[in-house]
């Protein structure tokens, strides 16, 4: 993808989010996954500014003053969700199946399941099916893990993720302000109505 390109992306005004649970490798993976390799981006300034300068603070604050510079910015977790995002936004936003790809979006309501407490939110045999999920993966993982869960119609979407991916003061703050937004991949059908999220960003939004 065209630094421009990237340029245009990270440009476009968002409301602020509150990072709950990032996952950077997962987000890393995919995002060369979808061929996208730039890791970075140089930003120029001539004399009196440069197209695009004004996105970051330092390139707007030289071009204002008119020194010529050639910056890097680093693209961290956050620019690259971003970019994942906007790219796949006319066949992921909120598709059951994800895109062609298996990404999925999802900006609503939600609720969490705090680790050490039972996943009770479903009907009991369902509730039983998620826990026992949950504690295959706590094993395998070795760490304790939160469930965000949401349904749309009679679909119930289950995404379990690890407690060392959380930011945790946030987390406290803002565990029950809804909306929330979340961004993975669909992993598999745990049954007829129950779909599982393999997530690599959670926020508030």
């Amino acid at each position: 993808m065209e630094s421009n390109k990237i340029i245009e992306i990270l440009s476009k005004k968002v409301i602020h989010r509150v990072d709950l649970y990032s996952a950077a490798e997962k987000i890393d993976k995919y995002y060369k996954d979808l061929g996208l390799q730039s890791n970075e981006i140089s930003l120029s300034t001539n004399e009196g500014g440069g197209v695009g300068a004004s996105i970051f603070n330092v390139i707007s604050i030289k071009a204002e003053k008119g020194i010529a510079s050639t910056e890097k910015i680093v693209l961290d977790y956050r620019d690259k969700g971003k970019i994942i995002e906007e790219v796949s936004r006319e066949d992921v936003q909120n598709n059951d199946e994800g895109n062609k790809n298996g990404l999925f979006l999802y900006k609503g309501e939600g609720c969490f399941t705090i680790w050490n407490s039972e996943f009770g939110l479903l009907n009991p045999d369902e509730n039983s099916l998620v826990q026992q999920e949950r504690e295959i993966q706590e094993e395998i993982m070795e760490t304790p893990t939160a469930i965000f869960s949401f349904n749309k119609g009679k679909t119930n979407y289950i995404s379990i993720a690890n407690k060392g991916n959380f930011d945790l003061g946030m987390f406290a703050s803002y565990r029950t302000a809804n909306p929330f937004g979340i961004l993975g991949l669909i992993e598999r059908k745990l049954s007829e109505n129950i779909i599982l999220i393999n997530p690599f960003w959670i926020w508030k939004e």
